[in-house]
């Protein structure tokens, strides 16, 4: 197998090596074979098999092209000799050339195996990471693989896929906010291997204080109703912003285990406001385990959102997820069992601790589709709490579309999202302000396009609107913001 490049995720490199030489070597004529660098030098093809050259100098890789292009007239039935010639070129890091090389091995014959582990290598490196999984799908499903292989590489593959939607729950609890987007297959092996993004923003908000957006309350009062007022300081605020995010995830194998370390910090300041700084910051660690196909996560996550005299909130999670096997119709399903003590440093009468079942799919549709619900419990640890016990749910939806000019061109990403939750409280929140139980429903939807200009850089312009309805007038808030952020981003390999 090929030196592994940056594009490519370091997850499947161990299997993916372990699989190349047999397969490689599988997919040509085994009796008499002569490796690469026997060839003759007259230009005629050699009754021998083309195996896969053992040299690592890139001046041996060179010498070895160049005498394999003076047999591709006398060849060009070969499907070995196109094979031999795609892997050269994919060690040469020649990504096009490769693919086209691989291509016309697979179409004289379909069925080899180390080729085609060798193209999947090759698309991910031009940016088409969706066709070199289900390329890489297939190959594990094939009868011909052994079996301990097969396990161990379909459940590299399901990480892979696991990793390149990461970043999605990064934005779940820091909505403005993106995720280092990792690479997606094979990578050169490291015992730590580190990724992280740097970018930095400005936009505009329609409410930096997340106030509520009624002008007035009804007090319920023994005489009736009144209405009251608010204070203008109250009204939300708009304004200009700045946004800034630092993340960082390292990732290390334990046999066929993998522990992750991640963290991410980002904060947002409006620039011609006097309104205190936000900062939301997250810390995570996460274990993976496979059981046979399947994979099986458990993680413990401190996250922390604070915004000086206005609000601060601590949630500290324990979490297990199960992943399965890609269903046949390209969905990968998870299911997620979570537990979090929610701590309101200057409410602390608001304290409680929330539990909360998730399931999720991740399938290929025009690129990347992301379903998820879940259902909760918040018990208070206070039983003078407000509105006492909260049961919630929501559905989510998430869609990331490649757009791509050319198979060498960059992608740019469309990024949609859409967001519907619901929570119910069991008790009266206040009788002065509500006489029944809160019912709040909320709606979160947003578009972005980034734009990769330069290795490491990208440009994101995004849009998200905030609304939430309530019984309790006080939980009734709107929001808009539109940004334009530059990132930054790097993965070690």
């Amino acid at each position: 197998m090929q030196t592994c490049h940056r594009s490519l995720n370091v997850l499947l490199c161990s299997a993916l090596l372990l699989a190349s030489w047999g397969l490689a070597a599988a997919d040509a004529m085994p009796s008499d074979a002569l490796p690469a660098n026997a060839m003759p030098g007259r230009s005629e093809c050699p009754l021998s098999a083309f195996l896969p050259s053992r040299t690592k100098q890139p001046s041996e890789l060179r010498a070895d092209l160049e005498r394999l292009r003076t047999l591709t007239q006398a060849c060009e039935e070969r499907y070995d000799f196109y094979a031999q010639l795609g892997a050269l070129l994919l060690e040469l890091q020649r990504f096009q050339e490769a693919v086209v090389a691989l291509e016309k091995a697979l179409l004289i014959n379909p069925e080899l195996a180390g080729a085609q582990l060798d193209y999947a290598q090759a698309l991910a490196a031009l940016g088409r990471s969706g066709e070199a999984i289900d390329l890489l799908n297939q190959v594990a499903n094939r009868p011909d693989i052994e079996e301990s292989l097969k396990v161990w590489l379909r459940g590299e593959i399901e990480l892979a896929a696991q990793r390149q939607s990461s970043f999605l729950a990064q934005r779940e609890s820091a909505p403005n906010a993106e995720a280092a987007p990792p690479s997606l297959m094979m990578g050169a092996r490291r015992a730590v291997e580190l990724s992280g993004a740097l970018q930095s923003g400005i936009g505009r908000e329609s409410n930096l204080k997340g106030s509520s957006h009624v002008r007035e309350l009804t007090l319920f009062l023994v005489n009736g109703p009144v209405l009251v007022p608010l204070n203008e300081s109250q009204y939300p605020v708009a304004g200009l912003t700045q946004r800034s995010l630092v993340a960082l995830q390292a990732n290390a194998r334990v046999g066929v285990s993998e522990l992750q370390l991640g963290g991410v910090v980002q904060t947002r300041r409006a620039l011609n406001e006097p309104i205190p700084s936000q900062q939301f910051s997250r810390l995570e660690v996460q274990f993976a385990y496979p059981i046979r196909s399947h994979r099986v996560y458990f993680g413990v996550s401190q996250q922390d959102l604070e915004q000086g005299s206005l609000y601060a909130a601590k949630e500290q999670k324990y979490a297990i997820t199960y992943l399965f096997d890609k269903h046949r119709s390209g969905c990968q399903p998870q299911l997620g069992l979570a537990r979090a003590e929610l701590r309101y440093p200057l409410t602390p009468v608001m304290d409680g601790i929330h539990s909360v079942l998730r399931a999720e799919a991740s399938c290929s549709l025009l690129g990347e589709l992301r379903l998820g619900t879940s259902f909760g419990f918040d018990d208070p640890k206070r039983q003078e709490r407000p509105g006492g016990s909260r049961r919630s749910g929501d559905l989510y939806i998430r869609h990331l579309a490649p757009i791509q000019a050319t198979p060498s061109q960059e992608s740019v990403k469309a990024i949609t999202w859409l967001r519907a939750a619901r929570s119910l409280e069991r008790s009266i929140f206040s009788e002065l302000l509500i006489q029944s139980p809160a019912d709040t429903r909320r709606l979160d939807a947003g578009f972005g396009v980034s734009w990769p200009f330069r290795k490491h850089w990208e440009l994101n312009a995004e849009f998200e609107s905030n609304s939430q309805q309530s019984t309790n007038p006080l939980l009734n808030l709107k929001n808009r913001s539109v940004y334009l952020v530059l990132r930054w981003q790097f993965a070690s390999r």
